[in-house]
């Protein structure tokens, strides 16, 4: 994360307006998919290039972290917003989200996503994190938590079929609350994150009222008529692992390698990669708070890898109950599977604004490659 040291009443709004241009780029309706691929590509470029040269200018100036400053030095600040921001470590924060495939034309696959966030500490005391590693007496560094509630809506790409579409994906929601474990090693350079996640696939998530609501408001003449054949409820028991480790590191930015796994009655799978990230000061392995202090801070983060999948319920309905009308085949599966991923923030002090897009190549044997944008807003306290 970048930090941008000039008077936010003077500068910022035009740092704000040029990025804000950049991303307005994201909404240009075509119906050209590779026209949107290049857009994408362009401005991850651009993001890249303006946060680079922000940051090359902070370290030429030699301007200190806000670590490093004083109290006294930025009470004398007239950026500084907020007395104790930089006194106290903020590790607790909410956040919500939301996904949708509309910049790509799309409604289709996984085509909505909603998320709740919550981070506390008193959330340390929960019995799940008896589960959730590192555990024991065997924990380094920093550990925080936190409650991740998150919704999932999956159908074919033929919205007004009233009935199965043989082959392609099935009518599909989850609904889950997750309990998420984030530890960070900063000698190591390390990040773990496990989650155990507990919920319910099937009607009982919702997914069918969710959809049917958002085109009643954004495309009343085209309602989804196959919900009857969506995969039937079942229950949701996953445990997931993560770990993210540097490679590469300088004042300016980190290279990384990453490596996950999910195992449970929804997901099922393997998955490896590497990652870029703008990270001066050595924020992302020390803590997840905001780094703090005056000025706007611009973040960037691409990463690519590649997936196995072992089972996956969205596609071939839950491991317990075998009464949905339609679901793929083992045989349709497609078991390798690549991901990019590319994101970029706008913090100023204790709020952040991520825009962020994911790309995936085909997941069974007659899909398409297919891609979403997302946006989150966090407020740390």
């Amino acid at each position: 994360m970048i930090r941008l040291m000039f008077n936010p009443w003077s500068d910022l709004s035009d740092k704000i307006t040029l990025y804000f241009h950049i991303l307005s780029k994201i909404f240009e309706i075509s119906s050209d998919k590779k026209k949107h691929v290049r857009q994408l590509i362009l401005i991850a470029v651009l993001a890249l290039y303006v946060a680079f040269i922000h940051a090359r200018g902070i370290k030429d100036r030699g301007i200190a972290d806000s670590e490093n400053l004083s109290i006294d030095t930025l009470h004398e600040n007239s950026d500084f917003h907020g007395d104790t921001m930089m006194q106290r470590s903020l590790d607790q924060y909410i956040s919500a989200g939301w996904e949708n495939d509309l910049y790509f034309h799309h409604d289709f696959y996984f085509t909505n996503g909603f998320q709740l966030d919550v981070f506390h500490t008193k959330l340390l005391r929960s019995p799940i994190m008896a589960v959730l590693m590192p555990t024991g007496n065997n924990n380094e560094g920093h550990t925080y938590t936190g409650l991740q509630l998150r919704q999932e809506i999956f159908t074919p790409k033929d919205l007004a079929a009233d009935s199965i579409s043989a082959g392609d994906h099935p009518y599909a929601a989850t609904l889950s609350l997750t309990q998420v474990a984030v530890n960070i090693m900063p000698e190591k350079l390390m990040r773990i994150v496990t989650g155990l996640r507990l919920g319910i696939m099937g009607p009982a998530s919702l997914g069918f009222r969710t959809q049917e609501l958002a085109h009643r408001i954004s495309n009343p003449s085209r309602p989804p008529q196959g919900w009857k054949y969506q995969l039937q409820n079942d229950v949701i028991v996953n445990y997931e692992v993560l770990v993210e480790k540097g490679i590469i590191k300088n004042d300016l930015f980190i290279v990384g390698g990453v490596g996950s796994g999910r195992l449970g009655t929804l997901h099922s799978d393997l998955e490896g990669g590497l990652w870029f990230m703008l990270d001066p000061g050595d924020r992302y392995f020390n803590k997840i708070g905001p780094r703090g202090g005056p000025g706007l801070q611009f973040g960037f983060h691409f990463s690519t890898t590649a997936r196995y999948v072992l089972y996956d319920a969205t596609l071939q309905g839950g491991i317990f109950n075998k009464t949905s009308p339609y679901a793929l085949s083992t045989a349709e599966l497609v078991r390798w599977i690549g991901i990019l991923h590319m994101s970029a923030t706008l913090e100023l002090w204790q709020h952040q604004l991520e825009f962020y897009t994911r790309m995936a190549t085909p997941r069974f044997q007659s899909a398409v490659p297919h891609g979403w944008i997302g946006i989150a807003y966090r407020y740390w306290f």
